[in-house]
């Protein structure tokens, strides 16, 4: 496995996995808002739970909700979800 921070600083590696990371986040709470409601409330809560720990895990890391995603746009779902928790807590 490649060094992650052998051709670049430790700083400009953990913006571009914060940019991966929101885009990912992105992409599973699109998958979710996307389900059919003929899925199972056991897959739909395993999706729901999955999301809940990246929205943690992103917040625990403080990545900014508002930072682009790969392509530059805004990730809006993502920046929705965590107003939402900042907000009933």
């Amino acid at each position: 496995m490649v060094d992650l921070f052998a051709n670049r600083v430790p700083e400009a590696a953990a913006r571009q996995l914060a940019v991966v990371f929101i885009n990912l986040l992105e992409c599973q709470l699109a998958t979710l808002e996307g389900m059919p409601k003929s899925i199972s409330k056991a897959e739909r809560k395993r999706q729901q739970l999955i999301n809940e720990r990246y929205l943690a895990q992103l917040i625990d890391l403080d990545v900014d909700p508002e930072t682009p995603g790969l392509l530059g746009h805004r990730c809006q779902r993502v920046i929705e979800a965590v107003r939402r928790i900042k907000e009933s807590a």
